[in-house]
Formats: structure tokens, sequence, C-alpha cells
């Protein structure tokens, strides 16, 4: 499930109090960014379902390949340190178990 602009307000609750950089609102909230955004992979713009809390920090994901091979996260600190991260695993998502034991998202 892709989460949008339109439930940023309702997502951004999620933070738990990050320092969220403005240019990552800015990009978050205005559509025109994210549509310069190149990829052999086709990536695709989501926030996941809920921000990750790290010690002294937060990780928000905002970026997947078309096959959930590799996830882009925006590290958010306490102090205002950022940086962005990449992962194999699918970090802030929630995940139900099927029958035959996969996890996959909601």
């Amino acid at each position: 499930m892709q989460h949008d602009i339109g439930e940023w307000n309702v997502w951004a609750e999620h933070l738990g109090g990050a320092r969220v950089p403005p240019e990552f609102v800015r990009f978050v909230v205005d559509r025109n960014p994210r549509r310069h955004l190149r990829s052999a992979t086709a990536c695709e713009f989501d926030l996941g379902d809920h921000s990750v809390e790290v010690p002294g920090r937060r990780l928000i994901h905002f970026l997947s390949d078309s096959q959930w091979v590799l996830h882009w996260l925006l590290f958010a600190g306490d102090t205002g340190a950022q940086a962005v991260v990449t992962t194999a695993y699918p970090v802030g998502f929630d995940w139900v178990r099927l029958s035959m034991g996969y996890l996959i998202p909601v």
C-alpha cells in the first residue's frame, strides 16, 4: 500500500518528534520534485506505514524499487543530523503473516 501526499499530515503524527528536514517535507508535499526521480528499476515514492525508532533517531521510509529489492530511508536524528540510507529490508511497514508462513505488507 503506497502512502502519498494526502496522508502526510496524518502520517507525520507517527514521527515521534523526529526533526524532519524542511527539504524532505517539501519533497513529500510537492509532487513536482518527485517527477524528476529517474530510476532503471522503477523506483516509487512510498512513505510506508510508520517511522521506526532507533537509538537517538528515527528512520523514515520514502522510496522502494519496483521489486522491493532496495529501500531508501531518511535518517532523522534527534539533534538534527540527517542522512539517506538504503537497506534490503522494507523498514516501516506493517506486515501480516499468511497461512503458508510468508510475511507480506498490509
